[in-house]
């Protein structure tokens, strides 16, 4: 075990010196803290077993997209998937990680709960429980034994909420806090500590019912949306052998432009689906590239300008980004714009230069279908055409001045062609010259290109009503999880509304910039502060929640909150019931999500081409039965 450990230490020590790796590394080990503080070793060794494993399985994927057929779309398809597999690996390992620790949380409640009848002491109740519980449990147990003993306990208690990123622990401390601060008392015989670790280890037992349903209905919804881009060449290959006319769609500037097209659409619900897996509300971007280029001198004498001449766009974006949760300034939300327009154009040229570039090697190197071009010749001369076509097409593509006849020559003095035969191989040569010349970039492509890049525009936008539509999914959430803490706080004499508005704000995440400022005017005028923040939002069970935080000075807070209070169980079950309405409904729309790369691809990758095909030869049949 020595060994190994010092293997994986070293290993450790490496990949996080190196520049490449060391990103990837501390933000693994970061994700790991936040579950739970591990001891230095046990953290190395599990941070760099996930990172083995990701850059093993991104590895493999590449090896047998890429480097089995190298081209620019099995590049692009390798590093998608290196990058999909790897986010789902970490989510896996994120997720076991917090479903163990929660299991382990509500057992060591149940355990706090009798031996603070013994001790009728919370650390007391913690050393026992800490010499009870598993590895992972008790460096958490420890770690709270080590806030509630600080001297300075309020600092102790922020830092700790600031590295943890369990909201059930940073509820619990909070409780043993307001204990430790307050005391306990009895209401209706029961203890009020007992009775909110009894609602505490309720709502750890709802969230982990509400994670293996959200499991249960997102089950298979990736491999169903990304599976459906590996059958692209197959659906080729299967197509040319068929029907060899269809090599000039597939080959073409069509086929490279929806193979893009598909790659992106997938891209993009592939991350709308992760998305809506979260029960709750995640942290935004932190937007380094866009602050990388903020700080450019003309970039920011632009953002300057804009700012000046769109003052009220600016705060009307503000609330708007707020609500979606983006910790971006209305100066950066523009610059994002604005870079998507810029790689939307630069993009959306090098795709057509490229689709064109393809098809033009298409033109003279492939001959597939020589038998379409004439089936009265021998075989013998087919394969005497299949050479000399590409041939000549390459010669005489950039000449202006080739002529039928000329070709005709060349053809009948080269080879061993009849003169009926060099003329269908002619006419199938200047044909193809004809497209050659006609590949480059026209009118037409260049108006997609600036819809393009229009449309990538409004990404950000787009974006931003996702996420917004997203957090009003949340909001919901976020407001039960307050009432929570409001019943867990609201029979703990002297308890202040101040002391539940600081906790409400260590779990906010949608309401968080509400509930600061109003923290901040609080001292200055207490109706004031609530009445703004309560202006501010526009959800009504937050408006509700502030309408009873108003009338707590006039009637007190058990009498502001009886009805949450006279009700518990009531109020958990809704919580419970509107909780699974939401992840239906979200299930619901990822599902339909996630066929549609499959549908697309069927419709317009396989059926299309065969149609258009299918009715170009019924078409030629009907010329030649109108010529007899």
């Amino acid at each position: 075990m020595k060994r190994q450990e010092k293997l994986f230490g070293w290993l450790y020590c490496m990949v996080e010196a190196c520049p490449v790796t060391q990103g990837y590394v501390r933000k693994t080990r970061e994700m790991f803290l936040r579950h739970c503080p591990l001891e230095e070793q046990r953290l190395q060794k599990k941070t760099i077993q996930l990172c083995l494993m990701v850059w093993g399985s991104a590895g493999l994927i590449t090896g047998l997209l890429f480097l089995r057929s190298p081209g620019m779309y099995n590049l692009s398809l390798a590093l998608f998937y290196s990058v999909a597999v790897s986010k789902e690996l970490i989510r896996i390992a994120e997720k076991s990680t917090e479903r163990r620790i929660l299991k382990q949380l509500e057992k060591a409640l149940n355990d706090v709960r009798h031996f603070y009848y013994d001790t009728h002491s919370v650390i007391g109740a913690l050393e026992e429980v800490a010499s009870l519980c598993g590895y992972e449990m008790r460096l958490h147990i420890e770690a709270l034994i080590a806030v509630l003993e600080s001297e300075n306990l309020m600092e102790s208690v922020e830092e700790y909420n600031r590295l943890s990123g369990n909201r059930f622990l940073k509820m619990f401390l909070s409780q043993c806090v307001a204990i430790q601060e307050y005391g306990d008392c009895e209401r209706n015989g029961e203890s009020i500590f007992i009775r909110n670790l009894n609602d505490l280890r309720a709502d750890i037992l709802n969230y982990l019912l509400q994670m293996d349903r959200l499991q249960l209905e997102f089950s298979g919804l990736t491999f169903i949306t990304l599976t459906p881009l590996l059958a692209l060449p197959v659906i080729r290959s299967t197509a040319i052998a068929t029907l060899p006319e269809l090599a000039s769609f597939y080959d073409g500037a069509s086929g490279v432009i929806l193979q893009v097209v598909y790659l992106l659409v997938t891209v993009a619900i592939y991350a709308a689906i992760v998305e809506m897996q979260e029960l709750d509300a995640g942290l935004s971007k932190r937007h380094q590239m866009l602050h990388c280029l903020e700080r450019n001198r003309a970039i920011t004498v632009w953002l300057d300008a804009w700012e000046k001449r769109k003052y009220g766009k600016v705060q009307k974006m503000k609330r708007r980004l707020r609500r979606a949760g983006e910790s971006m300034s209305p100066r950066l939300w523009i610059l994002e714009k604005a870079v998507y327009l810029c790689v939307a154009v630069v993009l959306g040229a090098g795709l057509f230069l490229y689709a064109h570039g393809k098809e033009r090697n298409h033109l003279i190197s492939q001959m597939v279908g020589i038998e379409r071009i004439s089936q009265a010749v021998s075989e013998k001369q087919q394969e005497e055409m299949a050479v000399i076509i590409p041939q000549l097409v390459e010669k005489y593509c950039k000449e202006e001045t080739v002529t039928y006849e000329h070709l005709l020559g060349e053809l009948c003095r080269e080879t061993q062609l009849t003169e009926q035969v060099a003329e269908v191989a002619v006419k199938e040569c200047m044909q193809r010259i004809q497209e050659y010349r006609s590949c480059h970039m026209k009118w037409s492509e260049l108006v997609i290109i600036l819809l393009c890049a229009l449309l990538a525009y409004g990404i950000p936008d787009l974006s931003l009503w996702y996420k917004t539509a997203l957090m009003r999914m949340n909001m919901l959430s976020e407001v039960t999880q307050f009432q929570s803490i409001i019943m867990m706080q609201m029979f703990i004499p002297d308890i202040t509304v101040l002391r539940i508005l600081t906790s409400m704000e260590q779990f906010a995440f949608i309401f968080r910039t509400g509930i600061q400022e109003c923290i901040n005017e609080y001292s200055y005028s207490v109706v004031e502060s609530l009445s703004t923040m309560k202006e501010a939002e526009s959800y009504e069970p937050f408006r509700r929640l502030c309408d009873n935080l108003l009338m707590v000075d006039k009637i007190g807070i058990i009498r502001a909150f009886e009805e949450i209070a006279q009700d518990r169980e009531h109020f958990q079950k809704q919580r419970e019931e509107d909780t699974y309405r939401m992840i239906r409904k979200k299930a619901g729309k990822a599902k339909l999500l996630a066929f549609v790369p499959m549908l697309t691809i069927m419709l317009s990758y396989l059926i299309f081409p065969y149609s258009v095909e299918a009715l170009n030869q019924f078409s030629a049949i009907m010329q030649d039965l109108n010529a007899m």
